[in-house]
């Protein structure tokens, strides 16, 4: 259960980031900044979201998200370059791709532009590790006042809803 615990994290941080359709429907009980318990700050707007991860001073991702009966379905569909060279410093520490000096510029990334750069930099054997945040996922998600509870394969993550400074 504890190793779950830990992916939960960047699940939440970067397959959480969103999947939508034109008719989809959002529950606009999601509105606003919700800031987990790790402190990643996720904005939901009436189907749209943004990831941002202060830890890193950047953000993560970005795109769309549809919600139906206590579920909320999402898919990446950019990716930040500051949160993509954040994310390659972590497989290299962790051994999972080769040392580079190659880092993704500030900006965001479909899935397309990330499969260019990393082939370009020859990271084609890896290319699944970073393109795994692009696949869609759907968790159920209760909404309480200022609290969210998002749940995957029985794991909960909660979050708080951020208090905006005026």
């Amino acid at each position: 259960m504890e190793n779950k615990k830990l992916w939960l994290g960047p699940v939440f941080l970067f397959g959480l980031i969103a999947v939508g359709y034109l008719d989809a429907q959002a529950d606009s009980s999601l509105n606003g900044t919700w800031v987990d318990e790790i402190g990643i700050e996720t904005t939901y707007n009436n189907g749209d979201f943004q990831v941002f991860i202060p830890s890193i001073n950047s953000y993560g991702g970005r795109g769309t998200y549809r919600t139906n009966n206590g579920n909320i379905t999402q898919i990446t569909t950019h990716i930040h370059g500051d949160g993509l060279s954040y994310i390659l410093e972590e497989f290299i520490l962790a051994e999972l791709i080769p040392p580079s000096t190659f880092s993704f510029n500030k900006k965001w990334y479909s899935k397309e532009e990330i499969q260019t750069e990393l082939t370009r930099h020859g990271y084609t054997e890896t290319l699944d590790l970073f393109l795994m945040f692009f696949s869609e996922i759907t968790v159920s998600y209760n909404v309480a006042g200022n609290l969210l509870v998002i749940t995957l394969d029985g794991v909960k993550n909660t979050a708080r809803r951020k208090q905006e400074m005026f």
